[in-house]
């Protein structure tokens, strides 16, 4: 009798859980043409704002950092000058030839898969890949 008992509550709870009525749809508003092109214009002309004012944020610290260099280049002698120069082109040198590695390495690693180092008899040396490195470098330096 229990057995019973418990099967209605279930179905009484089920039937309080679910609501009685559905939820009527949301009415659909539609746009007319002239509407819909405001509406967009209207947002357009926002998002123009913002990225306006981004522009003119970038513009202002870049020319605040150009007057901050020319200060402090102002201030340099012709042999600090002269060796700030070579320096930026030292680096400007080091960091064309980390690309060119790192390209020989995707090269190498990634697209033509000529060797491979696997720790196996049937795998290529380390020194084997290295070589095979440098030639790509080379190749892709002329």
């Amino acid at each position: 009798m229990v057995e019973q008992e418990q099967p209605k509550k279930n179905e009484e709870v089920q039937k309080q859980e679910e609501p009685n009525e559905q939820p009527e749809k949301e009415a659909q508003k539609s746009f007319s043409r002239d509407e819909l092109g405001s509406i967009v214009k209207a947002q357009l002309a926002e998002e123009r704002k913002k990225w306006e004012a981004e522009q003119k944020q970038k513009l202002e610290q870049a020319r605040q950092e150009g007057r901050d260099e020319g200060k402090e280049m102002a201030g340099m002698s012709a042999k600090q000058l002269a060796e700030k120069e070579a320096k930026d082109r030292e680096d400007k040198f080091k960091q064309k030839e980390a690309d060119l590695l790192e390209r020989a390495l995707d090269i190498c690693m990634f697209e033509e898969k000529k060797l491979q180092i696997t720790g196996r008899e049937d795998g290529a040396t380390c020194s084997a890949f290295g070589d095979y490195v440098m030639e790509t470098v080379r190749k892709l330096s002329e």
